[in-house]
């Protein structure tokens, strides 16, 4: 009988290549002396494919997402505020239903405001400051991978889990990280072993309240 070697999988450069040279007619402006076979040099390459990866997702036959979160085995993906213990010589910030004993703040008055709201409001059970826990939501900017660390994890009363970030502007690649813990709380959220998750980007500390005294 002939044996049949296994499929080969194209290498993920040439396949991206492939894609990204598809577009090049439509979706290309080119200016002055630029030609569209440009976009296959750095660092047009780059940005192409890190734009066309960062809006791959995985869907069924219906077209529906069927993304879910790759969870490292053990303590590299499950992480808990119970192993959370470090020095500072800053200054501390007094909690009460955080799981830590203090906030480290990095902020002068904004995070701390966050901390009194969270600690004040009747629909927060516990929360606490994204500080030495390891929570990441990796994402991709020019092409390149990085690491976002959102400021709060928020546990509510009603059992939903929000991921908070309190930014005064919308700056440098904040919409980039807020697209991708969309995305990340969405996985999470299809995957259901880790119950309910969004991601909630605060511009002033006073929207964090409206939030939670409007959320579900």
């Amino acid at each position: 009988d002939q044996q049949v070697p296994p499929p080969c999988k194209p290498r993920t450069s040439l396949l991206i290549a492939g894609m990204a040279g598809g577009g090049r007619s439509s979706k290309l402006n080119c200016k002055g002396n630029r030609a569209p076979q440009d976009v296959a040099l750095n660092p047009y390459f780059g940005k192409a494919v890190g734009c066309i990866i960062d809006n791959l997702q995985a869907v069924d036959e219906s077209g529906q997402a069927q993304e879910r979160p790759i969870i490292a085995p053990g303590a590299h993906g499950m992480r808990s505020t119970r192993f959370v213990e470090f020095a500072t010589g800053r200054d501390l910030w007094p909690v009460t239903r955080c799981h830590l004993n203090a906030m480290v703040a990095d902020t002068k008055k904004w995070e701390q405001s966050a901390a009194y709201c969270l600690d004040t409001h009747a629909a927060v059970r516990a929360w606490v400051k994204n500080d030495h826990l390891g929570f990441i939501v990796p994402y991709r900017k020019v092409g390149s991978k990085r690491n976002y660390l959102p400021d709060f994890i928020v546990d509510l009363v009603s059992g939903e889990k929000l991921v908070i970030e309190i930014k005064g502007q919308v700056i440098d690649d904040a919409l980039i990280k807020e697209a991708a813990a969309k995305r990340w709380c969405e996985a999470v959220n299809r995957d259901g072993r880790f119950g309910r998750w969004s991601y909630h980007l605060i511009t002033h500390p006073a929207d964090l309240m409206k939030l939670l005294d409007h959320i579900d």
